[in-house]
């Protein structure tokens, strides 16, 4: 599954929507345009729209970049904890859909 993942272009983005507030508005308002340019593919764009935080940590994107998009995405702290130890979609508020 997140094993096709590859993390250094996902870091990127994500380091973006952390740092860069325009980049986090693109995500919610341009998103087709923003992982265009990032060059987002298809599984990749699946783990972060469906919020699988767990799958992209073992495909190697960094904990600590992926903590603050879940933040973004409505997650809260156990509910992300929950995500990094059980891989699968998470929902804001918590849970699976």
């Amino acid at each position: 599954m997140g094993r096709h993942v590859k993390a250094y272009g996902v870091q990127k983005l994500l380091f973006h929507m952390n740092t860069r507030p325009e980049t986090l508005r693109r995500w919610t308002e341009d998103r087709d345009a923003l992982l265009a340019e990032y060059r987002i593919a298809a599984e990749e764009r699946r783990l972060l729209e469906t919020g699988d935080y767990g799958a992209l940590w073992e495909a190697g994107v960094h904990e600590l970049i992926l903590m603050p998009f879940a933040m973004h995405s409505g997650i809260k702290w156990p509910d992300y904890l929950m995500a990094m130890a059980n891989p699968g979609p998470t929902v804001a508020g918590g849970g699976r859909p």
